[in-house]
């Protein structure tokens, strides 16, 4: 898997790195799996793209659970990506966000499980309500708690009614 990192308010070019099993960078790859999961949003419109994009999400979140390890914690990358975009919280939480978004994608019950198996290892309950660039907690909250209200009880109709 190849990545890059750059330094925006510095410099415009960015790095390119590879990921693989020694050097792993789960956090970046369960990241990439929770973005192409989302391909949900083109199903209607065109479902062979959606549909690509998810068989690759598998792919890359499989990699990022197989090879555990913070891209931040990789030696070929660490000097190119620290100070500024260390991952500071780790990369539990885009595991279990990747997991989220393919479950969401797929209605397959073995995302499901590996949440419910690897959630408190893996940093499910820690209570964090931000969402951002190195933090998926308040994200996945919502995203997998719309598992267990289904469409029982949109939250709109709930402000609503309060």
């Amino acid at each position: 898997m190849t990545i890059t990192v750059g330094k925006g308010q510095r410099i415009w070019t960015q790095q390119v790195y590879t990921v693989d099993a020694p050097n792993p960078a789960s956090d970046v790859a369960g990241e990439t799996a929770a973005a192409l999961a989302a391909s949900i949003a083109f199903r209607s419109s065109d479902p062979g793209y959606a549909e690509t994009l998810f068989r690759t999400a598998t792919r890359v979140f499989e990699f990022a659970d197989s090879y555990r390890g913070a891209y931040s914690d990789n030696s070929n990358i660490r000097d190119g990506v620290c100070p500024f975009y260390c991952d500071f919280d780790g990369y539990q939480d885009e595991l279990l966000w990747g997991a989220a978004w393919l479950r969401r994608a797929s209605q397959d019950n073995s995302y499901l499980d590996y949440l419910q198996n690897n959630g408190k290892t893996l940093g499910a309950d820690d209570n964090i309500n931000e969402f951002g660039w190195d933090n998926k907690h308040a994200g996945l909250n919502v995203l997998v708690s719309k598992e267990y209200w289904g469409e029982q009880q949109p939250l709109v109709t709930y402000s609503i009614s309060r």
